[in-house]
């Protein structure tokens, strides 16, 4: 008889337990219907408040913001001295603007994107979707290289499919840019039980001096 709750390999039709990823007897990967999953929201870290969504809307146009306000600056230069070309005048205003207030709204947003991208993996996690979440925790890290919540998200990933050295990797990065309670984490978080299995994680806890 078939357990409940139970998963068929697609490929060989063997039944599985619900928790496996890969089937007991081919190996190959299980596929579950979106949403089935557990969620696992809580088992990972947020890199920033939701509350970032609407400020990152509203910069998406900070270009737009910018040319109005050089237009504005010059038409004010202009009305002070009509004797200054007109070019001159936009293209030092763009820049000034550009330098005090384009930049710093570029890098904002660059880091706001970090945070949506953080989210997203979370929530493709949430579907056992791990090889797209992967890509998005990926993304984060590009923008924001030395988050450790991030490296410690993405050694949760690579644990789930058993990538022992790239686990390894992302937890030392976690550890060199000091993750809050990264003892306590590492301990007992249920997604690294794969990695705290191997041979090579006493290595990694001499390393960290642990």
């Amino acid at each position: 008889m078939e357990k409940e709750n139970s998963v068929n390999c697609p490929k060989c039709g063997v039944s599985n337990n619900p928790n496996d990823i890969h089937c007991r007897a081919c190996g190959d990967p299980l596929k579950k219907e979106q949403g089935e999953g557990k969620n696992n929201s809580g088992k990972f870290i947020n890199v920033a408040s939701e509350k970032h969504t609407l400020i990152n809307e509203w910069f998406a146009g900070n270009q737009v913001i910018i040319g109005i306000s050089a237009i504005v600056v010059s038409v004010i230069l202009l009305l002070i001295d009509k004797h200054i070309p007109l070019f001159s005048v936009f293209f030092f205003s763009y820049i000034i603007i550009f330098t005090f207030l384009g930049l710093p709204i570029s890098l904002f947003t660059l880091q706001l994107k970090a945070t949506k991208f953080n989210r997203l993996g979370v929530e493709k996690c949430n579907n056992e979707d791990y090889h797209n979440a992967i890509i998005c925790f990926e993304n984060a890290l590009f923008i924001k290289s030395k988050n450790a919540a991030l490296h410690f998200n993405l050694a949760l990933m690579y644990s789930i499919i058993e990538n022992k050295e790239k686990v390894l990797f992302h937890l030392h990065q976690a550890a060199i840019y000091k993750l809050p309670d990264f003892k306590e984490k590492l301990y007992s978080n249920e997604h690294l039980a794969f990695i705290r299995n191997q041979p090579e994680f006493v290595e990694f806890e001499k390393k960290i001096n642990i």
